[in-house]
């Protein structure tokens, strides 16, 4: 389980570097792409601040979404298969079913 987490820390940073850093969809300044990468957006555009859904919403805030969610929920004591359950239920509404599907197979290949 302290692999995961460390993993998972190590994503988020790399991939908050690299919004800083004006990597991924260069529209913007770095201040736009970090605000990209932390908003509330949800996959299907139930989400805030504005609605966006599937490839709309930029991969690093897709990436993120997932990793952090992951994280406070194995942060709260829940098992690896009650976090995996969470995100099959989710995917599809509030993640990237890709995404959830690879934390599904980190979660597993921590478990061996």
């Amino acid at each position: 389980m302290r692999r995961i987490r460390k993993l998972l820390v190590c994503v988020m940073c790399v991939l908050m570097l690299c919004s800083f850093a004006g990597c991924g969809n260069n529209t913007g300044t770095a201040n736009d792409n970090l605000n990209d990468a932390t908003s509330g957006e949800n996959y299907d555009g139930s989400g805030y601040p504005s609605g966006l859904k599937k490839s709309e919403i930029p991969l690093l805030a897709r990436i993120i979404m997932v990793a952090d969610y992951t994280d406070r929920h194995l942060r709260r004591g829940e098992s690896s298969q009650i976090v995996i359950r969470k995100l099959r239920t989710l995917s599809g509404y509030k993640f990237d079913p890709a995404d959830a599907r690879i934390m599904e197979n980190i979660l597993n290949e921590s478990n061996q």
